[in-house]
């Protein structure tokens, strides 16, 4: 009987796929508690257009601090740091000229939270800031010494364990006297955010020398370079000021204050034909819509990366889980026929 075992374990023997993956990368969704903002909106002659389209954009502006359950503040300051009566040989009064706040205080003495009864309202009304203030704005000066200044207020707005924020809207270029990376580092430095670079960021909405505005607005702006420079260093979101639509562009900067990750960059190159998703554990398909395989630059490298669409953000506290075997990096060949598996072989 024992020489027939081995025949028996023959005819059992039938042929099996499995799947093989090569890498696993993990990743959290993991979005600050806090985050405090800073709205630095310029008070000069030219801006009345951009206040009114900027005010009815809220809903927006918090999009994504809603969708990852934050604890947000958010203060509006001006780009006003001298004292002047400028305003004035543009047709304000001298009251009118007096309610300008000093540098660096909030804008109507509050700020905004999440439990700010009609927040939208108030919203408008603060970034409404008026046209009164000095030609020479200065929107880095007047954040940094928001920072600074110990009025009851301003020490009160600012958390020491959350995240910063700062969105600059402006036509003109930012005319304070130091220069943008000096004045980023030093509100690094003030934050003790030196080590832990995600906890601070600046987005823009200026004019960028682009089409969309018109040739009275270009007449009247200047390209916002400092911002940009500023941006570039933090990881924001730059947007033009004669944007007809400011939803999509706030929206953008609301997911970037918020922190909430849209993409997640591969330790290598994977064969994407083999890209495996799961979010706590559930895998999610690559032909739903809900994620995709792309090449995106990260420090300067053109990178692997998986992207979430917006509607399909892994929620706070989510584990993301990557799998896939190594290969070309190739973004034509994900998910082709709609399927995205491992690396079957045959076995017995």
């Amino acid at each position: 009987m024992r020489a027939l075992l081995p025949l028996v374990l023959l005819a059992g023997c039938t042929e099996y796929g499995f799947t093989r993956f090569d890498n696993k990368d993990d990743f959290r969704q993991d979005p600050p508690a806090e985050v405090d903002v800073l709205v630095i909106v310029d008070n000069s002659f030219s801006m009345q257009p951009y206040q009114e389209q900027l005010s009815g954009n809220f809903d927006a502006f918090v999009s994504f601090f809603e969708e990852a359950n934050v604890d947000y503040r958010m203060g509006v300051l001006t780009t006003n740091t001298l004292d002047s009566d400028h305003g004035i040989s543009n047709g304000c009064t001298a009251d009118e000229v007096g309610e300008i706040p000093p540098a660096g205080e909030l804008v109507g003495s509050t700020y905004i939270t999440p439990d700010t009864p009609k927040a939208d309202k108030l919203f408008a009304d603060l970034v409404q800031v008026g046209i009164c203030g000095v030609g020479l704005e200065m929107g880095f000066e007047s954040a940094w010494r928001s920072l600074k200044i110990d009025t009851p207020l301003n020490k009160e707005f600012r958390r020491p364990d959350a995240s910063l924020s700062l969105l600059f809207v402006s036509d003109e270029e930012d005319g304070s006297p130091l220069p943008p990376r000096t004045y980023v580092d030093l509100i690094r430095n003030e934050i003790g955010a030196i080590d832990d670079r995600k906890r601070f960021n600046v987005s823009a909405l200026v004019y960028t020398d682009g089409e969309e505005c018109k040739p009275a607005q270009r007449e009247a702006a200047t390209p916002g370079e400092r911002f940009r420079s500023a941006v570039n260093a933090t990881g924001g979101v730059l947007g033009d000021i004669c944007s007809p639509d400011y939803d999509i562009l706030l929206t953008d900067m609301s997911l970037a204050a918020a922190r909430l990750t849209e993409v997640f960059f591969l330790a290598d190159e994977p064969d994407p034909g083999t890209l495996e998703v799961s979010v706590d554990d559930v895998i999610w398909p690559c032909d739903d819509g809900s994620w995709s395989y792309v090449r995106e630059i990260n420090d300067g490298e053109d990178s692997p990366a998986i992207r979430f669409s917006r509607s399909s953000l892994p929620p706070a506290g989510a584990n993301i889980s990557v799998r896939y075997s190594r290969g070309s990096g190739d973004v034509t060949a994900f998910c082709v026929g709609g399927s995205a598996t491992g690396t079957t072989e045959e076995g017995a």
